[in-house]
């Protein structure tokens, strides 16, 4: 059973959205390689 209450959306998000923004700059720098 899931419990949305038990989880923290926005640190989650936070994470998420930082996650990207490295995955976004480490293509750029392949690309550019």
């Amino acid at each position: 059973e899931f419990d949305a209450h038990l989880v923290d959306f926005d640190g989650l998000m936070k994470r998420q959205k930082r996650f990207l923004e490295e995955e976004k700059i480490s293509l750029q720098y392949q690309q550019r390689g």
